[in-house]
């Protein structure tokens, strides 16, 4: 296509442009001028030479809109025409991946990836800096070389409006060496490593949480598995087995767990200790319970020795024993004190010592105590009561009984509304004129008297 351009010469010179009178063009890309070509008069062809504005570089136009002018001339005549150049950026930098892509890495590498990376050239800007991010399994945002899979590497680059990418594939497993892209790959085991010491020693019933372990080759993660149990409530040794595969390869580590019972039962008494009971009552045993760190509850092992009278007032000593299976033993005492009877003393009508209780011979003395409620009417020990004469000639004080009861016989009896025993002692006539000392021993081995004198 060719523009002709008429000048106000008719017959002279003529001038027509090569291809269309505006012309697009990229940015930073060698512009191949179409050119123009100019006639005279007679038809003969004429030279033509161009200049562009604004500076406009042919070899590497910059952004901008510039007129390129056409100019033919015949001695004093010419003749222009001119073309609209406009130069536009619509392309991003190209980007250029070094190296291979697809990019092999043999598996179990102790290398760390090492990107060849990539360049840059925009048309317009020239030389960009270029940018890259790595994506791959499970959201990894690096090349781990211990774990097979395909990694993306994007490399990005701008012009400061446009942006490009381009992408190198990076594949991690298993190949021939002479098909790996990254030298100095190679294959290695695992290395585990325990969390806390390869031997542990702890108490029996004390419980154990595994500290585990981990595993890794050339500084990746790699899972371990575990084999092996501990009973923390049973001495014994115990050995727990860690194992980490990768490669090919697989490591094992052993942690040594020793169980031991160095702690003794312990016996907890049921009840009051010391405690105390009434002579004649019935004692029950409160019991006491055990228990061990390491083999529970023992209260049924418990051992118990010594025994409480209750028919004989003193102190008793009750032993609990028991032991775990280890032979650790624990040992508790409970000191039981049997109490006598709660004599408080005579009653009225009755005087207690040192008074001369004075009444007739021959007649019944009520003789009135309480031991603290109701003991039984068997109170008296053998032979008790019982009476002797004594000396009257005492300074001590006499006092008249008076209320006295008329009996055939001596007798005892228990009164709940008082909570009073009552023994009526029955006097003999013929201690007339004499003083007798009545004796009331009881089975606690209790001794009370009192003094009559007999008129």
């Amino acid at each position: 296509m060719s523009f002709q351009v008429t000048v106000n010469n008719p017959g002279a010179l003529s001038i027509s442009l090569s291809g269309s009178n505006s012309l697009t063009l990229e940015c930073g890309q060698r512009f191949g001028d179409p050119g123009a070509t100019a006639i005279n008069g007679s038809g003969q062809s004429l030279d033509v030479s161009v200049s562009y504005s604004n500076g406009f570089d042919p070899d590497n136009p910059a952004v901008g809109t510039y007129t390129a002018t056409y100019t033919a001339t015949e001695g004093a005549n010419s003749v222009s025409a001119e073309r609209t150049l406009v130069v536009t950026d619509t392309e991003g930098p190209a980007i250029t991946i070094n190296g291979a892509n697809p990019y092999r890495i043999q598996q179990g590498s102790c290398s760390p990836f090492v990107d060849p990376g990539a360049s840059a050239l925009d048309d317009c800007a020239g030389s960009k800096p270029v940018s890259s991010s790595i994506s791959g399994p499970g959201g990894a945002t690096s090349v781990n070389t211990a774990i097979a899979g395909t990694y993306t590497v994007t490399y990005t680059a701008t012009d400061g409006t446009h942006q490009s990418t381009a992408t190198r594939t990076v594949i991690v497993g298993t190949f021939p060496q002479d098909e790996v892209d990254q030298p100095g790959t190679s294959n290695v085991p695992p290395t585990i490593t325990l969390n806390g010491d390869d031997q542990i020693t702890l108490e029996c019933g004390s419980g154990f949480t595994d500290p585990g372990a981990t595993a890794t080759v050339c500084g990746n993660p790699v899972t371990v598995n575990t084999t092996g149990a501990v009973n923390p409530n049973a001495p014994g040794t115990y050995t727990i087995t860690y194992s980490a595969t990768a490669n090919g390869f697989t490591t094992d580590a052993t942690r040594i767990v020793t169980v031991q019972d160095t702690v003794a039962p312990v016996i907890t008494l049921n009840g009051t200790n010391p405690m105390t009971v009434g002579f004649g009552t019935v004692f029950t045993d409160p019991g006491a319970t055990a228990a061990d760190g390491c083999a529970g509850n023992l209260t049924s092992a418990i051992v118990v020795t010594g025994s409480v009278d209750t028919n004989t007032v003193g102190f008793y000593a009750l032993t609990y024993t028991v032991s775990d299976p280890s032979g650790h033993t624990d040992t508790k005492v409970r000191t039981v004190q049997v109490l006598p009877y709660n004599f408080t003393g005579f009653f009225a009508p009755i005087n207690n010592l040192p008074t001369l209780n004075e009444m007739k011979a021959g007649q019944a003395a009520p003789v009135k105590f309480s031991l603290g409620g109701n003991q039984g009417l068997n109170i008296f020990a053998a032979g008790s009561p019982s009476s002797i004469q004594v000396n009257c000639s005492t300074s001590a004080p006499i006092d008249p009984v008076e209320e006295t009861e008329t009996a055939g016989s001596s007798s005892l009896s228990y009164d709940a509304a008082s909570a009073q025993y009552k023994y009526v002692w029955k006097t003999e006539s013929s201690w007339k004129n004499t003083c007798r000392q009545l004796t009331v021993t009881l089975r606690d081995g209790t001794v009370h008297q009192a003094n009559f004198k007999f008129k």
